[in-house]
């Protein structure tokens, strides 16, 4: 396990850094950890700019995680973000420029659920935290007063490696636009562990997608009613909409006694009503904690270990906030 933290120059670099960063952090190294870059091409006529994919070791012999991540660059719009794919496997004879055609894409082909997560970024500096094991990689980065998140690579499942065999999660911001935009509640106000879409006619409220065990991708929304996963504890029920109750029970929650900040730990589920009720894993080192007494970018030590605190992009709502592992 590994982590880092700095100040990129601006969206190119903090690209940059993060490939490298997966790919040669002497900490990775030493733990067989690093992730093997197998393609990264550059498209001046493609939107995409520069793609790169990327196979984590996993933890195990058979263990092999796929994602695909693109530098979106739009100079005229302007609109820059780092877009986030998984996939079931990969193949060299498909073209690096159509990543979704990957077998078992999140984007295309079969159980896709045709959504695209994106990380939209500042093209100025950007403060930046990564964080990574064989199995998965978080970034944190903050422009001004927003802060991007993502999470790409496995969870923590709650079953054997025969019962839940590729336990992929891929989460960002967004996935309607890569600009960012204030006055976008799908951008301003999202992070991968919670969204505040709410339509259940268009997938693209959807900034995270879990592969079930079946091999179906689901997408984790926060207050769809009916065919979503959600993330314990900022979801802590099946109700179906933000005006409902359960919207804002984690604001209830305030420090220890001893001026501690709790840690939840942050758990995908099923509430879909047309599924059987399923309880999938955990977020590996993300936790839930109050928005009391606390400020993105604090640090908290829970028994010895220091987790960073993460807001929810712009939002400053007590119920948003979580906590990144520092390890």
């Amino acid at each position: 396990m590994a982590w880092t933290s700095g100040t990129a120059a601006n969206a190119a670099d903090l690209f940059n850094r993060l490939v490298a960063f997966l790919t040669s952090d002497t900490g990775l190294v030493a733990d067989n950890a690093a992730w093997t870059l197998l393609r990264r091409d550059s498209f001046t006529l493609d939107p995409k700019r520069d793609l790169a994919e990327l196979r984590g070791p996993g933890s195990s012999a058979n263990d092999a995680i796929y994602v695909q991540l693109a530098l979106f660059i739009d100079a005229a719009a302007p609109a820059y973000s780092i877009q986030v794919l998984g996939s079931q496997a990969w193949q060299s004879g498909i073209a690096i420029t159509t990543p979704e055609g990957q077998p078992g894409s999140l984007l295309a082909g079969a159980a896709s659920i045709g959504i695209l997560p994106r990380m939209p970024i500042f093209n100025s500096a950007i403060s930046y935290w990564f964080i990574a094991n064989g199995r998965r990689f978080i970034v944190v980065a903050k422009s001004s007063a927003y802060w991007g998140s993502l999470y790409a690579g496995f969870i923590l499942p709650y079953g054997t490696p025969t019962q839940y065999p590729y336990p992929l999660f891929i989460g960002a911001n967004s996935a309607t636009g890569d600009n960012y935009q204030s006055s976008s509640a799908q951008i301003a106000s999202c992070a991968f562990w919670r969204t505040d879409g709410e339509t259940i006619i268009s997938n693209d409220v959807y900034s995270a997608a879990i592969l079930s065990p079946s091999g179906g991708w689901i997408g984790t929304n926060r207050f769809d009613a009916s065919n979503t996963g959600r993330t314990w504890p900022w979801a802590l029920s099946t109700q179906a909409r933000k005006s409902s109750l359960g919207r804002y029970e984690l604001a209830t929650l305030t420090q220890m006694p001893n001026g501690s900040s709790p840690l939840l730990p942050a758990i995908v589920y099923d509430c879909g009503t047309s599924r059987p009720s399923n309880v999938w894993g955990e977020l590996q080192g993300v936790s839930a904690l109050p928005g009391i007494g606390i400020a993105a970018g604090d640090t908290v030590t829970v028994a010895g270990q220091t987790h960073l605190v993460v807001q929810q992009a712009t939002s400053t709502n007590a119920a948003r906030y979580a906590a990144i592992h520092l390890h």
